[in-house]
């Protein structure tokens, strides 16, 4: 996955290295952080990636089951998240995005739901199978938001599909 940050930088998840790099916007490197592990600010196969209205980046931090925040040099904000189907605990989040009024969306593809959030990390609430007007959400692998605040989300396990939720 790949996010522009908002001076132009480019933030690029390198999934096999459990590492984000950074580029600037001519394409040079810039730094990389990360690194496997379950500490914070370490990854452990992250897939999606996200910058905020703020500046900082969200990374779907996929196999630690946790998003973590951090500003554009690499430093660590904020972590949240935890393996488990409670509100606000994710399994294997894929991806990652930002509203433009800076809530946070999450394809928590493991509980086969989007979960959102605000932009500090309180957990709000989630769209899943069996929610009032919700679709059958089988595995939300992408999720997106527009300029207007249309949410879209791809799914990857049968019946494939995609839709806009809001």
């Amino acid at each position: 996955d790949v996010a522009t940050g908002v001076d132009g930088d480019i933030y690029v998840v390198d999934t096999n290295n459990h590492r984000i790099q950074c580029f600037d916007a001519a394409g040079h490197f810039v730094m990389a952080w990360g690194g496997e592990g379950h500490r914070v600010g370490a990854l452990k196969a992250p897939r999606g990636i996200a910058v905020s209205p703020d500046g900082s980046i969200l990374v779907a931090d996929t196999g630690n089951h946790r998003l973590q925040r951090f500003a554009p040099d690499g430093s660590l904000l904020a972590v949240w998240g935890q393996e488990g189907d409670a509100d606000g605990a994710l399994r294997t989040p894929y991806d990652v995005a930002v509203a433009p009024d800076g809530t946070v969306l999450v394809a928590d593809t493991g509980n086969r739901r989007v979960g959102r959030f605000s932009a500090d990390g309180v957990f709000l609430d989630t769209w899943e199978t069996g929610s009032p007007g919700a679709l059958t959400l089988q595995g939300p692998w992408s999720v997106a938001a527009d300029l207007i605040g249309r949410v879209y989300v791809i799914e990857t396990l049968p019946p494939c599909s995609s839709a806009t939720l809001k």
